[in-house]
């Protein structure tokens, strides 16, 4: 009987024969050995680098760009989760990894076995290669990683709120388009059944995620509105209404559409963060535009985004907007919801505030602060109107309701969520000066403190204390507070010409002197004039007689109304025996309209006393 061998037996002790193995099985060792070979290094450098390094590299590169646009266009279509392309992005970012290291490992030891060879220049080249390339995958990832960051920090501030308005007949979506979003718009879809439009009051935020909600819009056939304002990628969603309606006051606007790569600086990057990602082509706003026209928008209409090349937002009128099909009607949608009544009223208060800045600029505040006081009616955000109102009552110098306006506006800066530090510093500063001027010194030196308590590294700020202290005796502590401001910049005239003020007053007449000289070191135009009778008087002092003389003579072509400089010179001229001169000056001192000085003058004794100089000082301290 013949012998028969089953399928599982290799080959017989008699024959050696083989049964042919399965080809798949040959083709996967051959495959295994082949990397094994090329991780060692065993390879020739020509084959590790020009197939293994070069040709790997761009089949891999065109490979994972294919799978990425795939698994994007399958989230946005099919609104899946951002997780499932987050997950997907990491593992093909690991498989990359494992075979760049792969790549790079083999060819580098395949460099050193070539060198052991003697064949140094060949491995070399290849090494300094490899090197650069590693290099540059490093900058490439530092500069991926700032990209991303950046754009996390860009929406981290971003916010929405969701309500059900209109007898739970829509949404109303109010604020920022964030990651998220469109998958809450179905959630409350899901639990509302009657829902058949959606209100979208948005300045834009991330376009993926307003393709996303413009997908779920599409397929729950929603109309779309807006009852107040539209823009960016707001728009991108509002377009997919079934139906397309906008508030008679709303407004839509659109930008050119970009990336990180058009505009690094709208995400604080600088040019050389998105180097490894040189952009060739911004498919960008192709893409919107395409998004766009599939909803039977006009060419014209289309032909105008796609020329305004600018983040600025472009506007189109009403008109333009039902005439190109982008919206179908318009509807009273403010009065829906509140937030559309509040933005109703907000227009309203932004029309009377336009009126109310034009009638202060033609010199009518009285009319300016009736306006802004209905404005303030009308809205919430009220501390920047309370401080206009400010602002006009100290033009006609009403500094009492001023304070009152100013401390509101201080109140609500503290109550609000978003602390405004800048305007907080800002109402500080206009309410040191009504208190400054109503004399109020003590409260006026409460919000100069306060103010420095907040912001150091303003110079004028020190400067204003130093002259609230100044006006209340405290001379020293004025003198230090225009020290610090001239050693914060010491290019200010007025810096220097308070300290020398305060010096004189002080008494230390030598670094008064020195201080008025500064000061008209700094003032080449003579803008600050005073400061020739604030050295003639500290000259005076000095007893140099003649050159105090000069600077209260240059004074008085500045200003021929006040009497203390005509006293002084007649004082001066009688020192240097001059009765005359002396004599026309001090006649000329009585004239004046605003002398209230109770002096005579003595034919006999010209003496210039301490009761005169004190009087006059006094006088001074009126200018």
């Amino acid at each position: 009987m013949k012998r028969e061998f089953s399928n599982e037996q290799i080959r017989t002790k008699k024959t050696h024969e083989f049964i042919p193995q399965n080809t798949d099985t040959i083709i996967e060792r051959k495959i295994v050995r082949y990397l094994i070979q090329h991780w060692k290094g065993k390879l020739s450098l020509a084959k590790s680098f020009w197939i293994n390094f070069v040709l790997f590299s761009i089949l891999l590169t065109v490979q994972i760009a294919f799978y990425y646009a795939i698994i994007k266009i399958c989230v946005i279509s099919l609104s899946l989760p951002n997780l499932i392309s987050t997950t997907f992005s990491y593992l093909l970012m690991l498989i990359a990894l494992i075979i760049y290291v792969w790549q790079i490992t083999g060819i580098w030891r395949c460099c050193l076995n070539y060198m052991k060879l003697g064949k140094k220049f060949q491995a070399l080249i290849v090494m300094v290669i490899i090197e650069l390339f590693v290099l540059l995958s490093i900058f490439t990832i530092i500069s991926k990683y700032k990209i991303t960051n950046a754009k996390i920090d860009k929406e981290k501030n971003y916010k929405y709120s969701i309500t059900i308005v209109d007898n739970a007949t829509k949404i109303h979506l109010v604020g920022d388009i964030k990651k998220g979003l469109s998958k809450n718009i179905k959630n409350t879809l899901k639990s509302n059944s009657n829902i058949t439009g959606i209100i979208i009051d948005s300045y834009g935020g991330s376009g993926l995620e307003g393709y996303k909600l413009a997908k779920l819009i599409e397929n729950n056939n929603l109309n779309t509105y807006v009852s107040s304002i539209c823009e960016s990628a707001g728009t991108i969603a509002f377009i997919a209404g079934k139906e397309r309606y906008i508030d008679i006051n709303a407004k839509i606007g659109f930008h050119y559409a970009y990336s990180v790569l058009d505009y690094p600086e709208v995400y604080n990057l600088t040019r050389w963060d998105i180097f490894p990602f040189k952009k060739t082509k911004n498919k960008t706003d192709e893409y919107q535009l395409q998004h766009i026209s599939k909803y039977g928008i006009t060419k014209d209409f289309i032909k105008k985004l796609r020329d305004h090349k600018s983040l600025d937002l472009l506007y189109p009128s009403t008109d333009e907007l039902l005439n190109s099909g982008y919206i179908h009607g318009i509807k009273d949608i403010a009065s829906i919801s509140d937030i559309g009544v509040k933005y109703k009223n907000r227009i309203k208060a932004n029309e009377l505030n336009i009126k109310a800045m034009q009638l202060d600029r033609d010199g009518n505040q009285e009319e300016a602060i009736r306006l802004v006081s209905k404005v303030i009616e009308l809205v919430d955000d009220k501390a920047n109107l309370y401080f206009n109102r400010a602002v006009y009552n100290k033009k006609i110098k009403q500094y009492e309701p001023m304070i009152l306006d100013l401390t509101k506006a201080l109140e609500l800066c503290d109550e609000s969520d978003d602390f405004d530090i800048k305007l907080f510093i800002r109402i500080l500063d206009f309410r040191n000066y009504a208190y400054f001027n109503l004399e109020q010194y003590d409260k006026a030196l409460e919000d100069m403190n306060a103010i420095i308590k907040m912001d150091t590294l303003h110079a004028t700020y020190y400067h204003k204390r130093g002259y609230v202290y100044a006006f209340l005796d405290s001379f020293s502590l004025a003198v230090k507070d225009f020290s610090k401001a001239i050693s914060m910049d010491s290019t200010r005239a007025y810096y220097y010409f308070g300290s020398a003020v305060n010096y004189y007053f002080m008494k230390k007449y030598t670094k008064s002197l020195e201080d008025a000289n500064n000061c008209l070191k700094c003032d080449d135009d003579d803008s600050n004039f005073i400061i020739y009778f604030v050295r003639g008087k500290t000259l005076f002092e000095l007893q140099k007689f003649q050159e105090a003389s000069q600077d209260l003579e240059k004074y008085i072509s500045f200003e021929q109304d006040d009497n203390p400089p005509y006293l002084m010179l007649a004082a001066i001229n009688y020192k240097l025996k001059n009765y005359k001169q002396a004599e026309i000056y001090f006649t000329k001192a009585n004239s004046l309209k605003n002398n209230d000085i109770d002096v005579k003058w003595d034919e006999d004794d010209y003496e210039w006393n301490s009761t005169l100089l004190k009087s006059i000082l006094e006088e001074w301290g009126k200018l």
